[in-house]
């Protein structure tokens, strides 16, 4: 007998906190792809909409890229948890992943 898959719905969304309002979503049928190629149009779109300042996402869209695209690119400050918080700072890749690490070792102590 053939295991039957479930499906079912993804969506991810940019709001503006301060504003109570929501910018843009995106709704997909998962499990096909990982959170983190949602990013780059969500902020991107969220951008062009709404000036960026601070922007906070969770863990699961943890990448260098995606510091680089929020801190360099839209100048903004990008405050996504690391993925893997045991790891040491010193092995982790990525200057932003790593500021981002260091800081979350200072909250442990």
């Amino acid at each position: 007998m053939k295991l039957k898959r479930r499906k079912y719905i993804k969506l991810s969304l940019a709001a503006d906190v301060l504003e109570q309002i929501i910018c843009t979503i995106k709704i997909r049928r998962a499990p096909t792809r990982h959170d983190i190629v949602d990013f780059r149009p969500i902020i991107t779109k969220t951008s062009k909409i709404s000036p960026l300042t601070v922007v906070t996402a969770d863990k699961g869209y943890d990448s260098e890229d995606n510091h680089v695209l929020v801190r360099d690119m839209l100048h903004a400050f990008s405050v996504i948890p690391p993925r893997y918080k045991d790891v040491p700072v010193q092995k982790t890749h990525g200057s932003y992943r790593r500021q981002m690490n260091a800081k979350n070792h200072e909250a442990k102590d």
